[in-house]
């Protein structure tokens, strides 16, 4: 941890230097941050995590999916993604199986397929509460669901939606300069997508520029929603008393300073991580190069005491 901690500049002085007047938050935020990067296992949080388990009404039982029709998926592509909840894969659907099991699918002759491990109880019930929260959406904004199925043999459930021809807009910014009118254009198209989650009572949590699909037809879909929630509280399972969540989840450099102080968060985090991702398309820069240690810490001390230095983070492209 010393060795990590060097690397990043990060010393006793430097400590000493930005707690000040801030007390122990500066200390607390340090925790949370190597804590949550899994530089040390023995950490602990500075405060006690919500539970995070999704609530019974919006699980489902696997037996409730229908099982993959070998026939419906022709041929599975290469792998065009991966998370801690699964691999995604680019598909062929055979267009005749899809009318008899999966009338949605019909006519898209390439599919996107999200392959969720189902494991413990707990795992299972995650996958599952993704698969519902998906169902029934419908927004321009938003990548659509065309089904979901399980596959006992590998014990994994697997999520369908459309197949986005245009990549994702982190590659889309390394390979093409985007003006100021194409940022504009996808900024609205992402918030407008941000607030139909918001509108049902949806965080989305992971908001980054992976997550951000394009097509060559100009459109712009958010996706990946495994750690998404529905609500900002939830129910002790000892008292019954609703809490307010509390935890550090999503990307590094995106968490927003409530997740990294452990403080309550609520939907404006989807719209801090938003504003990394549009600073990070506006610079030209990839955030996800960098170290994330010094940059959520600073990050985090500057937003809760304010900077008194009259600078901002620079908007000059270069």
């Amino acid at each position: 941890m010393q060795k990590r901690l060097a690397k990043a500049k990060i010393n006793q002085k430097s400590m000493n230097e930005a707690e000040g007047s801030r007390g122990s938050i500066v200390w607390e935020v340090l925790l949370n941050v190597l804590k949550f990067l899994k530089v040390c296992e023995a950490l602990r949080y500075s405060k006690h995590r919500s539970n995070e388990s999704p609530a019974p009404s919006e699980c489902a039982p696997l037996s409730s999916f229908p099982v993959v029709d070998k026939k419906l998926f022709a041929t599975m592509g290469d792998k065009l993604g991966s998370g801690g909840f699964g691999n995604v894969y680019s598909c062929l659907v055979n267009d005749d199986a899809a009318e008899q099991v999966a009338p949605l699918m019909k006519g898209k002759y390439r599919v996107a397929v999200k392959k969720m491990k189902c494991g413990n109880e707990r795992k299972t019930n995650m996958c599952t509460a993704e698969a519902k929260f998906v169902e029934g959406w419908s927004h321009p904004c938003i990548v659509p669901h065309l089904g979901t199925f399980y596959n006992p043999a590998k014990s994994e459930l697997w999520l369908v939606v459309d197949y986005l021809d245009g990549g994702n807009l982190h590659e889309a910014a390394r390979f093409k300069s985007l003006g100021w009118e194409h940022l504009a254009y996808i900024a609205e198209r992402v918030l407008l997508g941000i607030k139909y989650l918001h509108d049902r009572g949806v965080m989305h949590r992971d908001i980054k520029s992976r997550n951000v699909m394009l097509t060559t037809s100009g459109e712009v879909k958010l996706i990946d929603f495994g750690l998404a929630r529905r609500g900002i509280e939830e129910r002790d399972e000892t008292t019954g008393e609703l809490l307010p969540l509390i935890n550090i989840v999503g990307t590094a450099h995106y968490l927003s300073p409530e997740m990294l102080r452990m403080e309550p968060h609520s939907y404006p985090t989807d719209i801090w991580s938003f504003g990394i991702s549009m600073l990070e398309m506006v610079r030209r820069e990839d955030l996800t190069t960098s170290d994330p240690i010094p940059f959520l810490f600073q990050v985090c001390i500057e937003r809760k005491e304010g900077r008194t230095d009259g600078e901002t983070w620079p908007l000059e492209r270069e």
